[in-house]
C-alpha cells in the first residue's frame, strides 16, 4: 500500500510539474505595416487590413488584440478577442480610419492567453506616412 501511494504521489508531481512549466508561444504575420495613403484634406479614408494570428501550441489559446495608445484614435479593431484551437490561424480584421494627412506610428498588441493567464504578447507595428514627419512624441508605444 505504501509503495502504491508513493507511485501515485510521484506521478502526481510529474504531471503537476509538466503543467506548471508549460509555455505558451504565439506567432503573427504582418509584423510591420507601412502605408502611404493618399488622403485629401477634408476627406475620411478607411483602409481595411488584417493581421494573421497563429496558434502553434498543442492547446487552445485565447487571443486579445489592443491598439497602442498613439494610434487608438485611428484604429478600429473588428476582431478584438477570439479563441484559436491548436494549429489554427485567423486573419484578425481591423480598419485604419484617416481624416487628416498626419503621420502616425504605433502598434497593435496581440496577447496569447492560456487558462486565464497571459502567455506572450507580440506586436505588429503600424506606420502611416503622411505629410508631417514622425517625431519621437508620436512613437510612445513602440
Amino acid at each position: 500500500m505504501k509503495k502504491l501511494l508513493s507511485i501515485a504521489l510521484l506521478l502526481f508531481l510529474l504531471v503537476g510539474f509538466h503543467l506548471v512549466t508549460a509555455k505558451i508561444t504565439g506567432a503573427i504575420g504582418n509584423g510591420r505595416v507601412v502605408l502611404r495613403p493618399d488622403v485629401q484634406e477634408g476627406e475620411t479614408k478607411v483602409i481595411e487590413r488584417t493581421l494573421l494570428v497563429r496558434n502553434p501550441n498543442d492547446v487552445p489559446v485565447d487571443i486579445e488584440l489592443e491598439a497602442g495608445e498613439s494610434i487608438t484614435d485611428i484604429i478600429d479593431l473588428k476582431d478584438i478577442s477570439f479563441t484559436l484551437q491548436p494549429g489554427q490561424e485567423k486573419e484578425a480584421r481591423f480598419n485604419i480610419i484617416l481624416s487628416d494627412t498626419k503621420s502616425y506610428e504605433g502598434a497593435i498588441v496581440v496577447f496569447f492567453n492560456f487558462e486565464g493567464k497571459q502567455g506572450i504578447a507580440l506586436t505588429s507595428t503600424i506606420i502611416i506616412i503622411g505629410d508631417t514627419p514622425l517625431t519621437r512624441d508620436t512613437e510612445t508605444d513602440i
